[in-house]
Order: structure tokens, then C-alpha cells, then sequence
């Protein structure tokens, strides 16, 4: 903003020269303006602007006008790097699909619907992915396994990563006939396990309320409900050099009790991936709580699709908030700065 400058008692000439330099100084100080989309980055962190959900804090509304301390907004960071790690999560409505880049690895939590494929398909393409050195089915609702058969028989996934329980549907015949026409390696995750992919290491949490009665298969026609199956969820955690990422599945209240016991409850995260597309409850705020992380992420397909008291239990722990039905929400880190951005 230019204030208007009062006449001061000074001669014409030296009034002259002295608004023409104000108005130099202030037009090359002037800060540029943010469209949607757009992030910035200062010294507490990384600010987006994509979701309606993200523009306040729990300190107040920020103002993401003002000039980032390292440069304009807009300045990229990493517009040098090499060593990216980024996290698509993609917009495919009430359904889950992250994949996960870094320049030696290709990782891909979930594989939403059936009618999905389309879209995974063709961010896969962009990214130049020709193979998936691993592929996590959190849970097999058809909305995390819908696209997993297709994906497995068109690009060559090097180890798919599941859940200790069988599912009676279509789309889980599909996965399993997918994977033995291609071979898949396929790893049951029955106890926490930790490995590496590259330079991105990786946590997976399997649940154990249901150990007393395995083996287990469910079968909706058959009685067992949603969330029997959604609490078979497993969680992973991902750390890239300093920054970690958290992604609970579909876990329910009793799942993320559990997990709550959990040592990989007690880290803090740069982005959180919420449970079942917008629900709220004690146990997602506890974890909140303990995890402090600075994004969250509902996959949703419209607002009316979330808990009311979601946006306002993520902004209490100070997260920004971003919801899928806005757009492709992008996370990048170098390992120790991050960004974040919303593709319409």
C-alpha cells in the first residue's frame, strides 16, 4: 500500500526527489500478489493457499501477503534441487491414492475406485513411472483396491505391501488375479515392519484387535461392517531426510486408539493424511495432539462429506487444513524445507 505523504516544509526540489524515492522504494518492496495454488515459505514453515480450510491458524489468520523473509512469493526453493521427495495426493472424490516420488523411488499408497484408473493412470505417465518399487493397500474397501488390478498389470510393482485379512468383492479378485499373473511379490504385514525404498524409509503399523479370531475375511453381504474393515487399516510412516509423513488409511476410533499406544504416535509430522474421508473423533484429536503435524489432509468429495468439527480440531493443534475436493494436493520436501500447493 502507498500512504500518502504529507507537504512538508522543505523546498519544491527536495519535495520532488523525495516522493519519487518513497515511491521507488516502495515499489520494489511491494510484495506480489498470491494466486490459488500458490505456497510460500518462511521461517516457521511452508504456507499454502489451495483450500478454503487452510487460510487460518490456530493463532489467528495470517497474512500470506506479506514478502517471504527468503524472497518474493512465489520463489521456489528448491528450483535447484535434485532430491525431491513429493507426495501427490490425489483428487479421485471420496476415495484415497497417494503416489510418492523420489529420484529413487516410486511409491503408491492405495489405488482408489474402479473408475479412478484413469486419473492415477495418467499421473503416473506424467511423472515418467514406468514401475512401482512399492505399492501399500491399507485396507481392501473398493475404494483404497478399486484401480489396484489395473495398476499391478500395467506397470510392474515391485512389492505390494497388505493388510492380514481377505475380502470378499470383485475388485479384491481382481488385485489377487493380477497379482498372480504378474508374479507380484506380495508381503502380509502382521507385525510392524520397517524398511527403505532408496533414500525414503518406511513404517507400516498393522492392526492386532482382531488376532483372537484369524484368519479373517469379510464379507459385507456376510454382516461385517465398514468399520470391522476400516480398522484393519495399516498405518505408514515415512521420513525423508528430517521431515516425516503420516497416512492412517481409513482407521476408526478403536484403530487409532490403538495406534495412539504406538511409538510412531509420539513423532511429529509434516503432513498427516486423515482417516476415512472427514470423520472426527477423540482419538484422531488425541493423535493430533501428539504428532503436532503441520498439514492435514481429508480425501473428500465435497464439503458436506466432512465432520464439521474436523477444520476446527486441525486448526485448535495449529495445522492448515486441506481438503481433496478442492484439488490434487502436492507436498514436496528437500528433507528439511517443505512446500505445499493445490492443483485445481
Amino acid at each position: 500500500m502507498i500512504r500518502k505523504v504529507k507537504k512538508a516544509n522543505l523546498s519544491k526540489t527536495v519535495c520532488v526527489l523525495t516522493i519519487l524515492l518513497l515511491l521507488c522504494i516502495l515499489t520494489v518492496g511491494c510484495a506480489e500478489k498470491i494466486t490459488r495454488g500458490d505456497s510460500v515459505t518462511t521461517d516457521a514453515g511452508t504456507i499454502g493457499s489451495g483450500s478454503q480450510d487452510a487460510s487460518d491458524s490456530a493463532t489467528g489468520r495470517l497474512d500470506i501477503t506479506t514478502t517471504a523473509q527468503n524472497g518474493s512469493l512465489g520463489d521456489d526453493p528448491f528450483w535447484d534441487s535434485t532430491a525431491l521427495l513429493t507426495a501427490r495426493i490425489l483428487k479421485t472424490g471420496k476415495s484415497d491414492c497417494t503416489l510418492i516420488t523420489a529420484p529413487d523411488a516410486v511409491i503408491l499408497i492405495d489405488a482408489a475406485d474402479t473408475d479412478d484408473y484413469e486419473l492415477i493412470d495418467s499421473t503416473l505417465q506424467a511423472q515418467g513411472v514406468t514401475a512401482i518399487d512399492c505399492m501399500i493397500l491399507t485396507h481392501f474397501d473398493n475404494d483404497h483396491i478399486g484401480s489396484a488390478g489395473a495398476i499391478i498389470r500395467n506397470y510392474q510393482v515391485k512389492n505390494l505391501y497388505i493388510p492380514a485379512y481377505t475380502r470378499v468383492s470383485e475388485n479384491y479378485r481382481a488385485m489377487l488375479a493380477a497379482v498372480q499373473a504378474t508374479d507380484t511379490p506380495v508381503q502380509i504385514v502382521t507385525e510392524d515392519v520397517t524398511f527403505s525404498v532408496g533414500s525414503v524409509s518406511l513404517a507400516l503399523n498393522p492392526t492386532h484387535l482382531y488376532d483372537d479370531i484369524q484368519p479373517v475375511t469379510i464379507d459385507k453381504d456376510d454382516g461385517s461392517t465398514d468399520a470391522e474393515e476400516n480398522n484393519f487399516s495399516l498405518i505408514t510412516a515415512l521420513t525423508y531426510g528430517t521431515q516425516k509423513l503420516l497416512f492412517l488409511g481409513d482407521a476408526e476410533k478403536e484403530r487409532l486408539a490403538e495406534f495412539n499406544k504406538s511409538a510412531l504416535a509420539k513423532d511429529t509430522y509434516a503432513l498427516l493424511k486423515l482417516p476415512h474421508h472427514g470423520d472426527n473423533n477423540g482419538q484422531l484429536r488425541k493423535l493430533l495432539g501428539n504428532t503436532k503435524p503441520s498439514y492435514c489432509i481429508s480425501c473428500v468429495a465435497s464439503s458436506h462429506n466432512m465432520d464439521v468439527t474436523l477444520t476446527d480440531a486441525v486448526r485448535l493443534y495449529g495445522a492448515w487444513h486441506y481438503a481433496t475436493y478442492d484439488g490434487t494436493v502436492i507436498f514436496r520436501t528437500d528433507g528439511t524445507q517443505v512446500r505445499i500447493a493445490q492443483e485445481n
